[in-house]
Formats: structure tokens, C-alpha cells, sequence
């Protein structure tokens, strides 16, 4: 998803490319490195909540469209998912989980704003008390992750209550970037608050958490239940939750902030957003076939190896997007739109009438679709202001943190034209 798509999967290569040590000594260069272990997986979570919402329209028929397309990108990802996660003892991998956010964002547009507020914050709560009391009750689901070829249900067990980034804690975060997605992100106030707010509350959070476990002696007492306090990394504990969503929020905050004041110099990043998915595979295929030579146990080695990726992926992004329309791994997650979803939309379209045609055309209310061929109409954007334009530098701004221009993908696992 651009800019902050590409802070997400650079966030996840960092946690990746690092093997853990057992070393007590914790210095600077370890804390920073180290920020985006879980925080990362939760952008990009957020992300595509965000993404999705702005993809949406008031029309019923825009949202059935926008549904059968990410119910083709989800029958590709829970299987991609699976099968790479067979490859890898190391990495828990997320593509089979994102299947699922993709069909719960979409039901979750259907929501009021302030439900999605409640159910985000009940999620956050009620959720880790749910997966803790899963833990005690039935510690033997916990354990290895599901792979391609386990049993359904426990496919199911494990994306929805027991994997690495389960449904049950994780809907929060995605339900609060549905809610997110409907702000007035093209206001500078809205930024500047997102950054300053997403940032106080993941202080306050990680404070808060270091409070209760030395007021209650938590880490001391033998009950399970003293976990709740806690905002380990992946602990899916409700202050874990909550900081890693507000550190999302900043993030995102920061990316708006930096394409508005320097949209140039981050177009290279851009280009690497725009093949989120292709990076993504590319590094847990590294870390599979050549993990000598890309995880590294010192921080600063790990650094370097981070920036060798980083620096080889956003040249060839940006190589790969003068000749081609779509990355490769983007291209693959399309392919059931554009053989089944294309092939309706054409069949619809056919049998409108004149008039349907002419009143589907862009344009019309506060945010509109433009009309194009194929799944394209479902990726490329433009708001209007009342007046029905928008300012081009508030448009260009947003925009290269989202996915609002024309072919840029609605999701990290989509891109498109320029």
C-alpha cells in the first residue's frame, strides 16, 4: 500500500531477518530494532481495513463487486498461506489470516461508525480474555502452526482462535481500520491528530502495562491471568492490542504527513509498497532456502542485511513497474477476479440500460468510482469535495500513502498501473 505499506513489510523483514538471542543485555540499538516485532503485522492489518473501507461506495452494487473481488484474493491467500507456512518452522506466516480479516472488513462496512468504535474496543477486551481462557482450557490447540493438507477444522481453530495472529484478537485492530478508513484523512488537523494521538496512546499503553505488573506482582503469581496486564509482543493481550494499534495509527499519520510535505522522495518506497505481496513472499522464500545468509544474531548485521533487501527490492520495484501493470504475487491474488468477477461485471454492464450507464458514471456524491475495464473500477479512486473537486496537493498527498490513485491497489496484495 505504498509509503506505509512499505514501512509494514520492511517492519516485518526486520523481525525476520533477526535470530533470537538469549542475551540478557539489552542496548539502544536492540530496543529500536526490535519496535517493530508484532506492531508491524498489526499495520499492516490495519491497513487493509483502511484500504478496504476506502474502496467501498454507498451503492449496493459497488460493495457486491468489491466482496466477490476479495473473495477471489482471499481463495488465493488461505492456500498460499498454508503452503508457505510448510516451508517454515521460524516464521509464522500471515497470508492464510489475511484471508479471513479480507471477508470481515467487508461485513464490517456494512456497520454504523460508532459500532465499529464499541465493537473494535470490545474486541480489544473480550477477545484476549477469550484466547487466555482457551489457553488454560484447552492448552493442547496451542502449539504448531496449521499448514496446507491439515484437517479443516483445524485450519479453522487455528486462524480464527489459536494461530499466530488469530481472528479473535486481531478483529479489533482490523475493525477499528474500517472505522479509521472513514475519517476525513485528507485533513492536515486529522494527521497531525493521528500521529499525536496514535503515538500518546501507545506510551500510555506500554506505560500503563509496566504499572500494573509491579503494582500487582504479576509476573510473580501463579495464576495465567495475570497476563492481561501484559504488552509482550504477540502476547494478544488487550494493552498489547491497543498500543499496537495506536502505533499504526501514528505510522500512518507520519506516511500522510510525508507524502504531503515529500512526495518525490518517497516515491521509490512507494514502488515498493505497490508490490507488498511479492516483497512479502520474496523474504520468507530467503529465509527457507538461504537463512545463513540473510538472519543474522548481532542487531547491526541483521540492520545491514534489512537494507541490502530493502534497497534491492525498491530498485526492482521500480524497474518491474516502468514495463509491467502488477508485480507478480499481485498478479496471481487478481486472477479470480479478472476470470470470474470481470466476466459478471461485463454481463451486468451489457444489460444496463443507457440511463443505468450514465447514472453509474463518476463523479456523483463524496466519493466516487471511476468507470473503467475490468476490476480496475474497484481500484481506482477520486473524491470530491462538495463542489465536486478535490485540491490536487491534499489528492497526491493521501494518495501516496493510500490507495486512491488511479491503479494503485486498494490492498497490500493488489497493484496497478500509475
Amino acid at each position: 500500500m505504498d509509503l506505509a505499506q512499505a514501512v509494514a513489510i520492511i517492519g516485518m523483514v526486520m523481525v525476520h531477518f533477526r535470530e533470537p538471542v538469549q542475551d540478557t543485555t539489552v542496548g539502544l540499538a536492540e530496543v529500536l530494532y526490535s519496535l517493530p516485532r508484532g506492531r508491524a503485522s498489526i499495520l499492516f492489518v490495519v491497513l487493509a481495513a483502511v484500504a478496504i473501507t476506502l474502496a467501498a461506495t454507498a451503492g449496493g452494487r459497488r460493495r457486491r463487486e468489491l466482496g466477490l473481488s476479495l473473495l477471489g484474493r482471499s481463495a488465493v491467500l488461505l492456500p498460499l498461506g498454508l503452503a508457505l507456512q510448510m516451508q517454515h518452522d521460524r516464521v509464522n506466516v500471515i497470508l492464510h489470516f489475511y484471508a479471513v480479516y479480507l471477508a470481515l472488513a467487508w461485513l464490517a462496512l456494512h456497520l454504523p461508525p460508532r459500532t465499529l468504535l464499541v465493537s473494535a474496543a470490545g474486541w480489544m477486551v473480550l477477545g484476549p480474555v477469550t484466547y487466555l481462557l482457551t489457553e488454560i482450557v484447552m492448552p493442547q490447540w496451542f502449539g504448531a502452526a496449521a499448514r496446507l493438507g491439515d484437517p479443516v477444522g483445524l485450519v479453522l481453530r487455528d486462524v480464527l482462535l489459536t494461530g499466530a495472529y488469530p481472528v479473535a484478537t486481531w478483529g479489533g485492530p482490523l475493525l477499528f481500520g474500517v472505522w479509521l478508513g472513514r475519517q476525513d484523512l485528507w485533513s492536515a488537523t486529522v494527521r497531525r491528530r493521528l500521529v499525536l494521538a496514535g503515538s500518546g496512546v501507545a506510551i500510555l499503553a506500554w506505560a500503563l502495562s509496566r504499572v500494573l505488573e509491579r503494582a500487582s506482582g504479576a509476573s510473580t503469581q501463579g495464576s495465567a491471568w495475570w497476563r492481561l496486564v501484559l504488552d509482550d509482543s504477540h502476547s494478544e493481550m488487550p494493552l498489547w492490542l491497543v498500543g499496537s494499534t495506536a502505533s499504526a495509527v501514528a505510522v500512518l499519520g507520519g506516511c500522510l504527513w510525508l507524502a504531503a510535505a515529500f512526495p518525490r522522495a518517497i516515491q521509490p518506497l512507494s514502488a515498493f509498497g505497490r508490490l507488498a505481496l511479492t516483497a512479502y513472499v520474496l523474504q520468507l522464500l530467503l529465509v527457507a532456502l538461504v537463512p545463513q545468509v540473510v538472519i543474522h544474531p548481532d542487531v547491526r548485521v541483521a540492520a545491514v542485511s534489512v537494507l541490502v533487501f530493502t534497497v534491492l527490492v525498491t530498485l526492482g520495484a521500480t524497474l518491474w513497474l516502468r514495463w509491467f501493470d502488477y508485480g507478480p504475487m499481485e498478479a496471481v491474488v487478481r486472477a479470480p477476479y479478472r476470470w470470474l468477477g470481470g466476466r459478471a461485471r461485463t454481463t451486468t454492464s451489457a444489460a444496463a440500460s443507457p440511463t443505468e450507464r450514465r447514472d453509474q458514471g463518476p463523479g456523483t456524491g463524496t466519493e466516487a468510482i471511476h468507470q473503467q475495464t475490468d476490476e480496475e473500477s474497484l481500484w481506482t479512486y477520486h473524491a470530491s469535495s462538495p463542489s465536486g473537486s478535490l485540491a490536487s496537493d491534499k489528492l497526491a498527498a493521501l494518495s501516496a500513502a493510500l490507495p486512491l490513485r488511479q491503479g494503485s491497489q486498494v490492498l497490500d496484495l493488489t497493484c496497478g498501473k500509475r
